[in-house]
């Protein structure tokens, strides 16, 4: 198959051996893009403009030389000089059905086309980490699609992802609700479950309530249990419910790390005497300080206060030190926004443990609004307007809260609109989606109806066929698939290929109602069945990665 990188680095070669460039010093990389605008050819490449100084020439007149030598090639129909030396370079018919030939040689494992990354990773991706005090509330949604999308990426590009889960047992917050069951627990023997008796910071939600009754009944009858009781049975109830919400969104984790494992194992006492040995945590005005300001950090933080209290940092430093000891080559943790001022002091405190600030990676997501008839909803877990993610799939269904949540770049704010959400119409993306696939699909039943059916390869010649503009425009789309997930898994932004699978579905329904398909002559039919084919493939492997259904009809 013609590769247009490969065709240009022997334009290259050949003008350096006829003499028209001198050798070069060195080879500074370039890129070849789709361009940003139509009408700018089929690619556009920046090399005479990047290797300019390795030749010592002007970049235009670099681009006009390489641009006269790829016109010799077949595959090429035009080549234009645009700007200071920028070439816009158009390919014929057949580049484009050869590209087709390629997707449908490969229609049952596409990833042979993208798990290509060059250097694969061990990587440990931390998402979600809510608290144990109580069910996944809506706002805790995002971070756990972004998350598992983002794991799906990573592995399909070929990287080796583990999925991890950090329960937040450790702490006042767990003392909290321990108090709070005890006081459930006890209303529970007469059914009498008054707020008022609920200590200040607990957790009046019904679930509460219903962990009460839950213990009271396993127990037999009323049992006289200690604090620390109530704390662990109230929070294997939580994470019990935490699991079946991640369950019906299609979410697994690979490991459940406990947060007060680091205090029991004595861990977290062992790292902190290390980095006292090492002279980056010290001691002032009582209290034990890291050294965080040698990195970045806009000062020095807390790590055991002056009174033996250790902070929450103690135990994010540990934790991500105990993580490189697993052998992870990077780390990468989904938090929400409001931890955009923590991100400087946990680099740092990574690499005053040994590790490059670039094997932590934060990801920070953005706020949430859930609208419901043209209003915005509010949510608190000490109050009474608690909606849970459980909620929100009663109401819409996995598939749209999933491809929802991934509408828009993680750092930016997002309206799920419920009503939206829950439509069969245009407007909904995950329907117009998932329509466009079964739209296909109903088309190939009826061809098939007609006695009309795919039963040979498609090749060259068959394929000469598709020559209308949307025809092309779709081979172009599904032929951008491998770099989508390229650029997905490298930037670590999951939405590119959300938006890339609303445009290709776009591009299909256009198609659709440009085209009456079935009514093409038998050789043009055959040809857009084998395109459709294609389409087809491409939307059911990213919808796939995006833990969204394909339904065969709609």
């Amino acid at each position: 198959m013609i590769n247009l990188e490969k065709l240009i680095a022997e334009a290259f070669s050949t003008l350096i051996s006829a003499g028209d460039l001198p050798e070069a010093q060195a080879e500074t990389p370039y890129t070849v893009t789709p361009p940003t605008r139509e009408g700018f050819g089929d690619f556009t490449t920046n090399a005479a403009m990047v290797r300019a100084r390795d030749f010592k020439m002007a970049p235009k007149k670099i681009a006009e030389q390489l641009g006269e030598k790829l016109k010799e090639n077949d595959a090429i129909q035009s080549v234009d000089v645009a700007g200071p030396g920028f070439l816009n370079i158009t390919m014929v018919e057949t580049f484009w059905h050869d590209k087709l030939i390629n997707i449908l040689t490969n229609e049952n494992d596409l990833s042979v086309l993208y798990k290509n990354v060059k250097n694969p990773q061990k990587i440990l991706v931390e998402f979600i980490s809510a608290n144990p005090t109580g069910p996944m509330h809506f706002g805790h949604g995002r971070g756990a699609i972004v998350g598992d999308v983002l794991c799906n990426i990573l592995a399909a590009y070929g990287h080796a992802v583990t999925r991890e889960y950090y329960v937040n047992d450790a702490g006042n917050q767990m003392n909290n609700l321990g108090e709070t069951a005890k006081v459930r627990y006890k209303q529970a023997v007469d059914g009498n479950f008054d707020n008022e008796e609920v200590p200040e910071g607990g957790y009046p939600g019904q679930y509460l309530i219903d962990i009460g009754k839950e213990l009271l009944e396993e127990d037999g009858g009323f049992q006289d249990h200690d604090l620390e009781w109530f704390k662990e049975n109230a929070k294997e109830k939580n994470l019990d419910l935490i699991r079946n919400t991640l369950d019906r969104v299609g979410i697994r984790f690979d490991n459940w790390f406990s947060e007060k494992s680091l205090y029991e194992t004595g861990r977290i006492d062992t790292i902190l005497e290390e980095l006292k040995k090492t002279g980056v945590l010290y001691e002032k005005d009582g209290a034990w300080w890291l050294n965080t300001s040698r990195y970045k950090d806009e000062k020095d933080r807390v790590v055991v206060k002056s009174d033996g209290e250790k902070t929450y940092f103690a135990s994010d430093i540990v934790y991500h030190k105990e993580k490189f000891e697993r052998g992870y080559d990077l780390l990468i943790n989904i938090m929400g926004a409001d931890h955009h001022g923590y991100i400087e002091r946990l680099k740092a405190a990574v690499q005053l443990e040994g590790y490059k600030a670039e094997q932590l990676k934060v990801i920070l997501v953005k706020l949430v609004n859930l609208k419901k008839s043209g209003e915005m909803l509010k949510m608190s877990k000490r109050g009474d307007t608690f909606i849970t993610i459980d909620d929100v799939v009663d109401e819409v269904g996995k598939d749209a809260a999933r491809f929802t949540f991934l509408t828009r770049s993680a750092d930016s704010a997002l309206d799920f609109d419920i009503d939206v959400a829950a439509a069969e119409s245009k407007e909904n993306p995950v329907f117009y989606t998932q329509y466009a696939y079964a739209r296909i699909n109903s088309l190939f039943n009826k061809a098939e109806e007609r006695g009309v059916k795919i039963d040979n390869d498609a090749n060259l010649d068959l394929l000469a066929a598709l020559k209308a503009d949307e025809e092309i425009s779709l081979i172009k789309a599904i032929d951008m698939y491998p770099s989508i997930i390229e650029r997905s898994a490298e930037k670590c932004e999951p939405h590119n290929l959300t938006y890339y699978i609303l445009d290709l579905s776009a591009k299909l329904h256009k198609f659709y109602y440009s085209h009456k398909v079935l009514d093409s002559e038998p050789e043009l039919l055959q040809a857009r069945l084998f395109l459709l084919k294609g389409v087809q493939a491409v939307l059911k492997d990213g919808l796939s990665l995006l833990g969204v259904s394909t339904p065969e009809r709609m």
